[in-house]
């Protein structure tokens, strides 16, 4: 029985003790079992005894004593092990299979469970690591740990930190999603809204899982979008709150439902003080523009934009359909503190090409209204737009946004000249010929020269100028692209009143492309 016991339990088995005290329960029968057969008259032998021999059954008796004595002083050995207080003392040592062990061990301890996912932050530095986590199922832990430990703070920080370290890849937060740890982080954002730090890591594990549209509108339906506003409304001095929350706002605002809840919170106002505070923050300026980027693209706005028939010319419809935007001045004040912000991250920093692109897309979408118009031009946004292409001629996708966004600004005969005499047309003509095999590139530009030469403006001797050649190879090159075809057919139409254009047109067979 006592080399069973010692199988079944072996060292460091949790019920180790249990085996001990069926051990000594064992040895207190024996012992009564021995006092009634030393006094009966033809005794059992005990094993290792002789009959009649009081001396041996002492020796026998004294060798059991002194065993459970060593296994004793073992079971306090253990005891201490499984302490909570000594389990945290030794696992910033453990490897990483023991510290799975010792969570799932002590799942009950809320400081086990807090220093467990701290370490188990610290082990994700490397893809190979953070795999090995996930596989041998440290995000089951965590997420259980902060399910368990809902009004733990330390736990509920430890954990949300783990989350955004294991999040970075694409398998993890799969696997985090299915096992509910979004709305998990949530929880704890809601539950300890006085908490800086797990404001800052609930936060940053957001920001890591929002990767996708339909975690987007999941985290919306959680109530994302008020609990960052409550993160970052309740702590103002925080720069890592405020960088973050602008980062998840920016992300929730891709979605139109998010984007109402953003506008009635108010939250544009929140991420308009974070900007001013830091205008050094490179992160914070860009998250700050991509949440106004997410703003400013309403759903009508973002339909308009994307499913105009190229066709029409855009000047005939602003009076009827984009002035409706005009008439709220709490609006226009709102959208006009959000363009000088991008503004100001834009000269700030004229290398982050993260700012560059994401001023351009705004400025497209603000530029569909005279309001906006203005408020761009007036601030220096035409010289800024143009300096962005110049600046990073090899990022074709803040090409396309810098033909999208003066494609808008030309919306105004004042604007389409100073444009021209800024270089625009020149920068577009660029643009279009470096990027020919890119169908959005030229979709855009071909739209940017139709508004820039509108009824004439900026019309004179642009054969000289490989405007004509420029359109004349983004037909050829995109036959059977509508909206190219239809739109370079418009500029064409309004380039011919030109009569040295109209030679130009003649000498290269333009006629015929039309034609086709």
């Amino acid at each position: 029985r006592i080399l069973q016991l010692a199988v079944e339990h072996p060292d460091g088995d949790p019920h180790f003790s249990s085996g001990l005290r069926d051990l000594e329960q064992w040895l207190g029968c024996l012992r009564l079992q021995l006092t009634v057969e030393d006094v009966s008259w033809w005794p059992l032998t005990p094993c290792g005894c002789a009959r009649n021999q009081q001396e041996s059954l002492r020796e026998h008796e004294a060798w059991i004593t002194a065993w459970l004595t060593i296994w004793k002083h073992k079971k306090h050995e253990l005891l201490a092990l499984e302490s909570p207080d000594q389990a945290v003392s030794q696992i910033p040592l453990m490897p990483l299979k023991m510290l799975l062990r010792e969570m799932a061990t002590n799942f009950v301890s809320p400081k086990v469970q807090a220093v467990g996912c701290l370490e188990l932050a610290g082990w994700c530095g490397s893809e190979a690591s953070r795999k090995s986590v996930g596989e041998l199922g440290g995000i089951e832990l965590v997420v259980g740990a902060l399910r368990k430990h809902v009004q733990d703070s330390d736990v509920q920080q430890s954990g949300c930190r783990a989350l955004e370290a294991l999040a970075r890849d694409a398998w993890n937060r799969k696997v985090i999603s299915n096992l509910g740890g979004l709305s998990l982080v949530h929880e704890a954002l809601r539950a300890h809204a006085d908490v800086v730090e797990v404001q800052r890591r609930g936060c940053g594990a957001l920001l890591r899982l929002l990767v996708d549209a339909d975690a987007c509108t999941l985290s919306g339906e959680f109530g994302g979008v008020e609990a960052v506003h409550a993160a970052m409304r309740d702590h103002p001095s925080d720069v890592e709150v405020q960088l973050l929350g602008c980062g998840v706002l920016g992300k929730l605002a891709c979605n139109d439902e998010n984007r109402d809840r953003i506008l009635a919170l108010d939250s544009v106002k929140l991420v308009h003080r974070a900007m001013r505070q830091h205008p050094d923050n490179l992160a914070l300026q860009s998250w700050g523009c991509l949440m106004l980027r997410g703003v400013a693209f309403d759903g009508d706005t973002g339909h308009e934009i994307e499913q105009q028939d190229m066709c029409e010319s855009v000047f005939e419809r602003q009076a009827s359909e984009t002035e409706l935007l005009d008439l709220d001045p709490q609006a226009i004040s709102v959208k006009a503190e959000s363009v000088e912000l991008v503004l100001a991250a834009m000269r700030k920093h004229p290398a982050a090409v993260d700012i560059q692109q994401l001023g351009c897309e705004f400025f497209g979408a603000v530029a569909q209204t005279d309001a906006g118009r203005r408020s761009i031009t007036e601030g220096g946004g035409l010289e800024l737009i143009i300096a962005a292409a110049v600046g990073h001629e090899d990022d074709a996708r803040l090409r396309q946004w810098v033909c999208m966004a003066l494609g808008s600004l030309a919306l105004d005969v004042s604007t389409r000249g100073l444009i021209g005499e800024l270089g625009g047309l020149q920068v577009v003509q660029d643009v279009m010929e470096k990027d020919l095999a890119d169908e959005q590139v030229q979709r855009w530009g071909c739209r940017a020269i139709l508004n820039l030469v509108y009824d004439g403006c900026s019309c004179n001797d642009l054969g000289d100028s490989g405007c004509l050649r420029t359109l004349q190879r983004a037909m050829r090159q995109h036959a059977a692209d509508t909206d190219v075809q239809r739109c370079c057919c418009r500029a064409l139409r309004d380039i011919a009143r030109n009569e040295s254009n109209r030679r130009q047109l003649r000498l290269h067979s333009t006629v015929d492309l039309v034609l086709g």
